[in-house]
């Protein structure tokens, strides 16, 4: 009798688990089936040969009626900030708009763009109309005055010798607006700012935006020895807050064969940062974590790595 009882348990077990693996299948072809029915019902319509017609044509209209690069890079963002562009909020149907194309054409065609979004637009129309422009993007900052996180995405121009910020976002264009907009004018809190090419090479502009800055040297090591291709993971702290600096949506910095990573990041008063160093394994990662306060020009952390996590 117990062994009829084991084995029925065991049965009802094993029928469970099948029963959650059904459904688990079954939600996730319904996911799929409702992404592609989002996507169905925005490129019905969708002719993009005929919105890069119209960019041809709004480019050449800002490059005839400009006298220099300067009057060009105003003109496409006060062009860009008339568009009928609302903001992505959160939700399934809006996440499976803002990824379905990653191109001015698509995001003029729904009529929706978040930072990134405009910054490829405006870069589109900067390209058409032989503007030497960078990327640049951030992984988070922290709005003290209105307690809250946020990321970002913009661009600079080449002008009058230097590189000038450009963002249509935010509808900064030189020579209103310089870099110290974000943290001067605003009082962002901003701990690490890079420029980025297609292949997502990245170089550090830090300096270019935050007053005092902090050259922070990173070493990773387990039992005395060095661990080269970690991970790196930077938070910034503010009282309740903290947001991504390194190692969130765009940034990945990893160590090198000194078990090394140097990375350049804002002094700012009442923070602190959270450093973790993640050793990624096959099925599982090895991790360790310190924090810092950052008061000088240069600092040194090193980590040992030894806290061990299943996949």
């Amino acid at each position: 009798m117990k062994v009829k009882d084991y084995f029925a348990k065991k049965n009802q077990k094993y029928k469970t688990i099948s029963y959650l693996g059904i459904i688990s299948i079954s939600m996730t072809i319904g996911l799929f089936l409702l992404f592609l029915s989002f996507q169905y019902s925005y490129t019905l319509d969708y002719d993009e040969s005929e919105i890069d017609q119209y960019l041809n044509r709004t480019s050449n209209l800002i490059s005839q009626n400009s006298y220099n690069n300067t009057q060009k890079t105003q003109r496409i963002i006060h062009w860009e900030r008339n568009l009928p562009l609302r903001t992505f909020q959160n939700g399934l149907r809006n996440w499976i708009l803002r990824h379905t194309y990653k191109t001015p054409e698509w995001f003029i065609h729904i009529g929706k763009a978040n930072c990134e979004g405009k910054a490829i637009i405006f870069e589109d129309v900067a390209k058409r109309t032989n503007l030497t422009y960078r990327k640049i993007c951030i992984d988070g900052f922290i709005d003290p005055k209105n307690n809250r996180t946020e990321n970002h995405r913009w661009t600079e121009v080449w002008l009058d010798g230097d590189w000038r910020i450009a963002d249509s976002g935010f509808n900064l264009y030189y020579p209103k607006n310089n870099q110290s907009y974000f943290t001067v004018d605003k009082e962002y809190l901003i701990g690490h700012i890079v420029t980025f090419d297609d292949n997502m090479t990245m170089e550090d502009i830090t300096d270019s935006y935050v007053k005092n800055t902090s050259e922070l040297t990173i070493k990773a090591s387990r039992k005395g020895k060095n661990i080269k291709d970690a991970d790196i993971q930077i938070k910034l702290n503010y009282e309740s807050l903290s947001c991504d600096v390194v190692g969130g949506n765009k940034i990945r910095l990893s160590t090198n064969e000194s078990g090394i990573c140097k990375v350049n990041l804002g002094i700012f008063d009442y923070t602190n940062y959270t450093v973790t160093v993640n050793d990624n394994k096959l099925f599982y990662k090895l991790s360790g974590k310190d924090i810092i306060t950052l008061k000088n020009n240069t600092e040194y952390l090193e980590i040992e790595v030894d806290n061990i996590k299943f996949l």
